[in-house]
């Protein structure tokens, strides 16, 4: 659902001239976050013996963004690339065709 969600929420807030340079920097914090997770949980129990504090800070963490998502106000139109301020000529390099 995640996904969904992404795919229906980035073009709205970024326009879809650079999209694909936004999904891609998304995907690799999506990747970073997956391969630092179990680095940090082994440090703190390590640390402390127990999982608790990295467990209630990581079930903090999701309610701390839908808040910030929630009162982040929404992007101004006028600052997005929308695909009319593109012209054909400017995506596209037809030069290398046979």
């Amino acid at each position: 659902m995640i996904r969904t969600v992404e795919a229906a929420t980035l073009p709205r807030c970024f326009g879809t001239r650079h999209i694909g340079s936004i999904r891609g920097l998304v995907a690799s914090i999506n990747v970073g976050g997956t391969a630092c997770g179990p680095l940090l949980f082994a440090a703190v129990f390590d640390r402390v013996g127990t999982y608790t504090p990295v467990l209630l800070v990581s079930a903090l963490l999701p309610v701390a963004v839908a808040v910030w998502a929630a009162v982040a106000p929404e992007p101004r139109a006028d600052l997005l690339d929308t695909p009319s301020d593109v012209s054909p000529s400017s995506t596209r390099d037809d030069t290398n065709l046979p």
